[in-house]
């Protein structure tokens, strides 16, 4: 039924899990774009239908021998990607600047892990929770544990519209803060992330998770566009190319 029902102890546990899971994706894609291109990030932020599978199958669960095979060509399409280095700089840099972009492909794929345990958890309380209610929990510890990780880190806050540390600073009319905002709300929350939770309802989290691989390509290309990133080589195209086959 709709609304928010009584929940158990455990269930508020797996509720606050789900939010941390969420908050993790989100800052943990965020530092590996700069760390690594934005192609890998998304690919490799975006192999959790991968590791459901490969969950399913390490933990005994029924699993359909296509989705292994399916699982084993993504996970290496993603090897492929993450191979993919800089060639054309001095060997002390190329030695640094692939040590960089390895760790931020490793949080990369980490955050897909992220994804992964936030579906699986949306998938169980779709079935008796409203959607909007579900999203606004999520969203409203999220917050709560986003602001605890900026102030363990240290970093500068002000409780003012200070457009690089002020709490409120997205309220700023520069077309970098509210227009922004207003386009990660309406395009990338309201039709991208509630949309999936949406599907929660009728589909497996497989499904959902499997469409992501489509972020990608449609992130490598948007981001050549607003000229915040370079298209990706031949490498890195081959193998987003066989993590979408698989």
């Amino acid at each position: 039924s709709d609304g928010f029902p009584q929940l158990s102890v455990v269930q508020w546990g797996q509720l606050v899990i789900a939010s941390v899971a969420y908050i993790y994706v989100v800052v943990a894609f965020a530092i590996s774009l700069e760390l690594t291109t934005m192609a890998n990030a998304f690919v490799l932020g975006n192999m959790a239908s991968v590791i459901i599978i490969a969950g399913r199958f390490i933990l005994g669960f029924p699993t359909l021998k296509l989705e292994i095979v399916g699982a084993f060509i993504g996970f290496t399409g993603a090897v492929i990607c993450a191979s993919s280095g800089p060639q054309t700089l001095a060997n002390d840099e190329v030695a640094s600047t692939s040590a960089r972009q390895m760790l931020g492909n490793a949080l990369a794929f980490s955050s897909s892990f992220g994804v992964a345990i936030y579906l699986l958890s949306a998938k169980k309380f779709r079935a008796s929770m409203d959607l909007f209610v579900f999203m606004f929990h999520i969203m409203a510890f999220g917050a709560f544990f986003l602001f605890l990780y900026i102030i363990l880190r240290g970093e500068v806050l002000t409780f003012d519209m200070h457009p690089n540390h002020g709490i409120f600073g997205w309220l700023n009319l520069s077309p970098d803060r509210l227009p922004l905002e207003l386009y990660i709300i309406l395009v990338c929350n309201l039709l991208g992330t509630l949309g999936y939770v949406a599907t929660m309802k009728y589909f497996d989290p497989v499904v959902p998770a499997t469409v992501m691989l489509m972020e990608p390509v449609i992130g490598a290309l948007l981001g050549f566009a607003a000229g915040t990133a370079d298209l990706p080589g031949p490498v890195t195209w081959f193998g987003d190319l066989i993590v979408a086959g698989g």
